[in-house]
């Protein structure tokens, strides 16, 4: 199994609150390979959404944030913007 590097930068960064348990991070993330998925890194946790964003884009050119529970709350934060839908409509907001 080969192992991949943040120097690599590829696939997608997901990141989402945590509705936290008492004494848990604010957010959570993990780092995926994409196509095909393979789990490359679990984020350790953050208290601070930018720290969380930075840790993405160090990984990888998609970064998604989710701030809530709906499809309505999802901001594309990376450098390579992406779309709901694979014919790139309905993009995504571009995280501010």
């Amino acid at each position: 199994m080969r192992h991949f590097t943040a120097v690599e930068r590829l696939g997608i960064v997901y990141i989402a609150r945590n509705y936290p348990v008492e004494g848990s991070l604010r957010f959570t993330g993990y780092w995926d390979r994409g196509d095909p998925p393979e789990l490359l890194e679990d984020g350790p946790g953050w208290d601070d959404l930018h720290d969380a964003v930075a840790w993405g884009k160090a990984r990888a050119p998609r970064v998604l944030v989710r701030l809530g529970a709906t499809e309505d709350t999802i901001y594309s934060a990376g450098e390579i913007h992406l779309a709901k839908y694979a014919d790139g409509s309905a993009p995504y907001p571009v995280w501010p």
